[in-house]
């Protein structure tokens, strides 16, 4: 059995301050929880939380009947997480706060029963440690400028957007052991073992940025003309705190730490 309860909500507003300036507001928020049940125990059902946000704002100006100025701006995430019902027990500890089964794990954020797969049949424990996701989104800020001179309408502005993406894939922090069988099993005879060892949190930041001009000409009754030019830079992502690594087999530990200012 599974219940996805949801709750959504919206608010916005407009506001004519006064003839020269004119003001919007908009929030949208979003809320769920998943809930998989039907096991024996409920340390083995697991969670899904789920928020979603948006915020966004616009000021238009008009100093004057020829020039406009309309800036807007916008905040939207997502953040999920993934919560087994076992998390924060350390498999070493005693039951029931443990299993009495040391792996190696010592935060308490990773633990849980080890995933523990049989390949004749089924598992053990709550497979799906996926972590927490979030928040990912993006923060987008622009402005356009319009100018009308005789039969010209000017237009011009900017557009920065930073985009967030955080990730903490747990998915393999509390490891995982593969049997043949049961009785392989019973025995402690594994096939196979695996473990994610180090942070899996990462914090990734990009940012791009466009400018643009564009001329609306009325050349005559019969024919208007719309020349334009724009230019975009899209960024390299990074991470906050240099935590990516790639493979180098040159390397003594194989894995080297990508800096900053690197692909």
């Amino acid at each position: 059995p599974t219940r996805s309860p949801l709750n959504n909500g919206l608010a916005k507003v407009d506001w004519n301050v006064n003839d020269r300036n004119h003001v919007t507001g908009f929030y949208y928020v979003s809320r769920s929880t998943q809930y998989s049940g039907g096991a024996l125990q409920p340390y083995w059902n697991l969670a899904g939380i789920g928020s979603t946000n948006e915020y966004a704002g616009s000021w238009t100006w008009t100093p004057s009947s020829t020039w406009v100025n309309d800036l807007r701006a916008g905040y939207a995430y997502a953040v999920g997480n993934q919560v087994p019902g076992d998390v924060g027990r350390l498999p070493s500890d005693p039951y029931p706060t443990g299993y009495s089964m040391n792996t190696g794990v010592t935060n308490r954020e990773f633990g849980g029963l080890s995933a523990i797969n049989f390949s004749s049949f089924t598992s053990l424990g709550v497979t799906s440690k996926t972590g927490i996701r979030g928040p990912q989104g993006q923060f987008n800020l622009r402005d356009s400028i319009s100018y009308l001179h005789g039969n010209h309408n000017l237009t011009f502005g900017f557009e920065h957007v930073l985009l967030v993406f955080d990730d903490g894939s747990h998915a393999n922090t509390a490891g995982t052991v593969e049997f043949g069988s049961l009785q392989d099993y019973l025995l402690g005879n594994p096939l196979s073992g695996s473990i994610i060892a180090g942070n899996p949190d990462e914090r990734l930041r990009g940012r791009w940025y466009s400018g643009f001009i564009q001329d609306t000409w009325r050349v005559n009754p019969r024919v208007t003309l719309t020349p334009g030019l724009r230019y975009e830079y899209i960024g390299a992502p990074h991470e906050l705190n240099n935590d990516l690594g790639t493979f180098d087999p040159t390397s003594p530990g194989g894995v080297v730490r990508v800096g900053p200012g690197l692909p």
